[in-house]
This record gives C-alpha cells, structure tokens and sequence, in this order.
C-alpha cells in the first residue's frame, strides 16, 4: 500500500468516525433566511451542549456566513462582531423579516368590487 492510498483510507476513516459538520449557511438572501440561520445556531448549541458558550456560538455562526452576509459581517463594527446578542440584534436589522400582505394583521383580505 503506497502512503497516498494509505493517507486516503486514514481521512476516510477520520470523517466517518467524527460527527459530521451541520450545513448551516446563511447567505444573507433575506430576513426569513436569517431567521432559519439564527435558530439552526440555537438548535444546534443546545443539541451539542454549548448553548451558554455564547463565545463559540458567534465563532461557528462567523464560519458559516457567504456573499452578501460575509461582506456585510466584515464592515460591522468589532464590539459586534465579537458579542452574541450584538451580532443578532445586527442581523436582525440588516434582514429584516419578508412580510407577505395576505398574512399580515395590518391589510385584511382583498374583496373585489363587482
């Protein structure tokens, strides 16, 4: 057995064994994706045991933002990017939920005029 063939047999055993990454991704589409991302995040910390390791939970969302949501992350300002409830809040603002009129409390159902 050559050491690349071994090398492969080695990190396929490693991935099997390890729990795998959860795909968690937030793109920064819109305000019902953010809200997806931020309670898979929670989910998950509660599942793994580390929901008040509010540090760690920043550290993993951090690794899991792409495109718009990168960029947006990389110009905000240091004391969010390094507070939990800071960079929710954040977030939050910077997506807020998509409103559909016809679920909205605000504009009752459409009646047409015959």
């Amino acid at each position: 057995m050559s050491t690349v063939q071994a090398v492969v047999i080695k990190s396929s055993r490693m991935m099997t064994t390890e729990s795998p990454q959860p795909n968690i991704i937030f793109k920064g589409i819109d305000g019902n994706e953010c809200e997806e991302f931020v309670a898979a995040l929670e989910d998950l910390a509660y599942a793994e045991g580390w929901a008040e390791d509010r540090r760690r939970m920043l550290l993993f969302a951090r690794s899991r933002l792409r495109n718009a949501a990168l960029r947006w992350f990389a110009r905000l300002d240091p004391s969010v990017k390094n507070d939990w409830d800071l960079f929710v809040q954040a977030i939050f603002d910077q997506y807020p939920p998509a409103t559909n009129p016809l679920n909205s409390n605000e504009v009752g159902v459409a009646t047409p005029i015959w």
